[in-house]
């Protein structure tokens, strides 16, 4: 909830025992959270949207019951870096 205030500053209200808060980056992928699914998928999952499209479907546990993926694993690397080229600029135009 927020409010408007006279001077065009914005009051951010949390609801009193409602945890509301979007972290700045995923706590599981470390990348930015940037979208308002990302905020949606924090709330259910406490991961990114990314994140939880690509883990929450996984056979070996459920992101909703705290599984988390092994970070040292050939799956989680792929995944890191196939994020890593997807943030990249293919075009650099100067």
């Amino acid at each position: 909830m927020f409010k408007e205030l006279a001077d065009g500053k914005i009051l951010l209200i949390k609801p009193e025992g409602e945890d509301v808060s979007t972290p700045l980056f995923c706590s599981l992928c470390e990348f930015p959270m940037k979208t308002l699914e990302d905020t949606f998928s924090q709330r259910k999952f406490k991961c990114c949207s990314k994140c939880s499209n690509r883990w929450s479907s996984n056979k070996q546990g459920d992101l909703q019951d705290g599984w988390r993926p092994n970070k040292e694993s050939h799956e989680w690397l792929e995944y890191i870096q196939e994020r890593i080229l997807l943030g990249k600029n293919l075009i650099s135009l100067k």
